[in-house]
């Protein structure tokens, strides 16, 4: 009977497993193809391993024209020997974990690692002379990067977005960096350009928050002004012995001649700098520092300066040289300074004093737009110029007073945006050129005759000083001693509308310092 049962059941399974059909299973698939004229590639999709062989360039891919193996999982690359280049955007977006190159390799197309996102470090060989445009950027994960002896040019955005990335250390050979190339790696804290490097581009380094200082080589003889833009942790800039296009004083730099001031670091936290003398140009850029939202680079800062002071060399001071200094309460400007540039002190919302010289001639467009805590200028009578916008949107800014002609050229919107009661006063010996009908208006700005500066209240000589010299004239004058006084506006101290003992003696108790103001 049990025979019976045991046979019937292994018939049954029998008939129910010919019933079926044959079930497979998972089998290794290694896929090919060509990449190059001379090249091919072998997926192997189990292991996620792909191989490029054979001699010659790769292929350049596009979103149009994909990589054959896109739609793979792809998580290690090896590149033999005999392949030259690396196509453009052939392994962008890929899982990658690891990269092996060989040493027959010269180039790395543009976006040819773009995009991968798992990639830690790299190796890139002894025989490698470029990197391209947008090579590895947006590798978020990568750590490290080997740089071969061989390599000659770094590409405009080639490790742009490497948030990982802490430390470069280029060999001697590069000559270039080119714009945008390290932009956003906020991880970064340690540049080592080799000797070789002769040129560092725009951009370059924007946006690298962490790093405090750079060492220039000796062979440096290019520095784009926006290339550290955004470094707002910078505090050193030193120059290797042997550079005959740069100087660092005290960790600022200069041109060689330090005749022109390129590099104020942004991360100071000093409240005050001297320019030394002998400079006549503060450069572009040189302390810009601000709120800024530069392409897809967004940073804030704002400089610890209240003030800067000027040499008597000084001549010119180019465009965006202060722009957003924020903390900048005052500047008083040399009699040498003859031009001020586009946007050289736009946006410092602190500057409630600017004290121009006699020398100045023009001024550039936007030149101090958005200082909202101005209130008044006075514009020497040298000026010939006034570029567009340049006080625009000075929302405080009350008063502007032009000691000479009227500027021969000035921009459209020069004072838009101002204070409501804003007016242009012009001096008397200049009332026939300002209006020599009796005009009230000028340009679109109403416009009075200048009768002076009111004299501080107490200065009665009108010396700048309030002191016992003051405090007796008052007296002589309240006793009948004297029939006039130089400025007898401010003699009147409690505002009795009556010149007398209580006004010198109050002036006296000023001066002696026994109360703080009047």
């Amino acid at each position: 009977m049990k025979k019976r049962i045991l046979a019937a059941f292994v018939a049954a399974v029998m008939a129910l497993a010919l019933a079926l059909p044959a079930l497979a299973l998972p089998t290794r698939e290694v896929i090919s193809g060509s990449c190059g004229e001379n090249l091919t590639w072998t997926l192997d999709t189990e292991t996620g391993v792909l191989t490029i062989s054979g001699t010659g360039a790769m292929d350049t891919y596009f979103w149009y024209d994909p990589a054959p193996w896109e739609n793979y999982a792809i998580t290690s690359l090896i590149v033999t020997d005999g392949v030259t280049s690396i196509g453009g955007h052939a392994f962008e977006g890929c899982n990658l974990t690891s990269v092996e190159l060989p040493d027959s390799l010269i180039g790395i197309g543009e976006g040819a690692f773009m995009y991968c996102l798992s990639l830690q470090s790299i190796k890139l060989p002894e025989s490698l002379r470029y990197i391209s445009t947008a090579a590895f950027s947006m590798c978020y994960s990568l750590t490290s990067v080997e740089f071969g002896s061989g390599l000659e040019y770094i590409g405009d955005y080639a490790f742009e977005d490497c948030y990982s990335l802490t430390s470069v250390e280029l060999p001697d050979s590069p000559t270039e960096i080119d714009e945008y190339a390290f932009a956003g790696c906020r991880s970064l804290i340690s540049v080592d350009f080799g000797s070789g490097l002769t040129s560092i581009g725009e951009y370059a380094f924007i946006g690298c928050t962490a790093i405090t200082s750079f060492e220039l080589p000796g062979s440096l003889t290019e520095i784009s002004e926006m290339a550290f833009i955004g470094c707002v942790s910078l505090n050193e800039i030193t120059v290797s012995e042997g550079n005959n296009s740069f100087c660092a004083l005290d960790g600022v730099l200069f041109d060689k001649a330090c005749e022109t001031l390129l590099l104020y670091p942004q991360g100071r936290s000093s409240d005050s700098y001297t320019v030394p003398e002998g400079v006549t140009s503060i450069g572009g850029f040189a302390f810009f520092s601000a709120s800024c939202v530069e392409g897809d680079y967004t940073y804030s800062y704002c400089s610890a300066l209240t003030s800067v002071e000027f040499p008597d060399s000084l001549t010119s001071i180019d465009w965006y040289a202060f722009c957003g200094c924020d903390a900048l309460t005052s500047v008083e400007f040399p009699d040498s300074l003859t031009n001020i540039d586009e946007c050289a002190f736009e946006g410092c919302s602190s500057l409630t004093s600017v004290k121009f010289g006699s020398g100045l001639t023009s001024l550039g467009i936007n030149a101090f737009r958005s200082c909202s805590s101005l209130t008044s200028v006075e514009l020497p009578e040298s000026l010939t110029s006034v570029g567009m916008v340049a006080f625009a949107f000075c929302s405080s800014l009350s008063s502007a007073v032009f000691m000479g002609e009227p500027p021969t050229e000035f921009g459209y919107s020069v004072f838009m945006q101002c204070a409501e009661d804003f007016c242009i006063y012009y001096n008397e010996a200049y009332a026939s050129a300002w209006a020599p009908n009796g005009e009230t208006e000028w340009n679109g700005y109403p416009i009075a005759l200048y009768e002076g500066p009111a004299a501080p209240s107490g200065d009665v000589n009108d010396d700048e000083n309030i002191d016992v010299t003051d405090a007796l004239l008052v007296l002589r004058y309240a006793l009948g001693l004297m029939t006039d006084l130089p400025a007898i506006e401010a003699a009147d101290v409690n505002g009795s509308g009556v010149v007398d003992l209580v006004d010198a003696l109050l002036i006296l108790r000023l001066a002696m310092g026994i109360i703080p103001s009047l």
